[in-house]
């Protein structure tokens, strides 16, 4: 039996212009869409039981609310709130990528049928991917610390409130387009090659700056695409912020008593529907930069040989009898 079309497996290490690999995401998610829809419903029971209640817990412990006047929404408190809760996305996208990473590692080592995937193939594979995130994740979570303390220095000087977001947010904008085609590449570098993280940020910043429009390119169409899909699905949410704003309910006392279980319970269910948005880029996001990375090692590696020459390797270590060596190794000579 011939395997079909769609069932043919996509390799990691090939050459693909920016349209194709595109194609090459969108042809990936169709070809694997049972069990990244399982792997979907994984992050999203995890965002909506874990990673809420602790951003939750957050907002309610700085008491960001109808505290603040227009005046001060710019301030120490809020910057700090914004700190803690991008660390906690940090951990958070660091356990989802690794979910994501480990399926992604059981399909491209397959050499058989590789959209049969079970959910139990990729559990082994998480802690040994999980630990090297949390390596890697030292240098976002250092870069947002690094971004934080310009930040509090702009919140102390007299400028108004649109010049303090002008200033805070081109610091932030200018940062990571200067550094995210590395970052980018350097995530499935460091997770996929079993190499040292500082050999990984070597090669990445090689790479990144080499194909840095490309990558730029492909960030910005796939962050746009999911960009628009997380702003839909955060719509309802908006509609319940702005009708704490409107009506003056601090979202410190979210859980208070004077306020209805009903409207709690609809302020948490529109958290986890504009999380779904969020689930989604990071899903696609990883898939996406782990494709541009193999297509940009085949650019200027041509990783594919070296894998090649693998495989080789070990079909000629695979099939070599270990009977034929001790053959091998008698003295067939004999003395008349």
């Amino acid at each position: 039996m011939y395997m079909t079309r769609d069932r043919k497996k996509i390799e990691l290490y090939e050459e693909r212009s920016f349209n194709e690999n595109i194609n090459t995401l969108f042809s990936f998610a169709k070809q694997n869409k049972r069990i990244l829809f399982k792997l979907f419903a994984i992050i999203a029971l995890i965002t909506a039981f874990i990673n809420i209640p602790i951003n939750f817990a957050i907002q309610n412990y700085f008491s960001f609310g109808s505290k603040f006047d227009t005046n001060d929404i710019i301030s120490t408190t809020m910057l700090l709130r914004f700190l803690c809760v991008s660390i906690v996305e940090v951990l958070f996208a660091i356990l989802f990528m690794s979910i994501v990473f480990a399926f992604e590692k059981v399909y491209f080592d397959r050499t058989t049928d590789p959209t049969n995937i079970k959910i139990k193939d990729i559990i082994g594979h998480i802690p040994a991917i999980a630990k090297r995130l949390v390596v890697f994740s030292l240098i976002p979570i250092t870069l947002i610390c690094a971004l934080y303390l310009p930040s509090v220095g702009i919140t102390t000087t007299s400028f108004d409130f649109f010049a303090k977001a002008l200033l805070i947010g081109g610091i932030v904008f200018f940062t990571f387009l200067v550094l995210s085609p590395t970052i980018v590449l350097l995530t499935p570098c460091y997770v996929l090659e079993d190499i040292s993280l500082s050999k990984a940020i070597s090669k990445s910043i090689k790479l990144g700056f080499y194909n840095w429009l490309s990558i730029i390119g492909f960030v910005f169409t796939i962050g746009l695409i999911f960009f628009l899909i997380r702003l839909l699905s955060s719509i309802p949410f908006y509609i319940i912020m702005s009708m704490q704003v409107f009506t003056g309910v601090d979202a410190s006392s979210l859980y208070s008593d004077i306020h209805s279980s009903s409207y709690n319970a609809l302020n948490i269910i529109t958290q986890i529907v504009s999380h779904l948005g969020y689930i989604l880029w990071v899903i696609f996001f990883t898939i996406g930069t782990t494709l541009v990375y193999g297509a940009t090692m085949e650019k200027t590696e041509y990783k594919s040989i070296d894998n090649s020459i693998d495989i080789f390797e070990q079909l000629n270590n695979d099939i070599t009898d270990p009977k034929m060596d001790d053959i091998n190794d008698i003295d067939i000579s004999s003395e008349d």
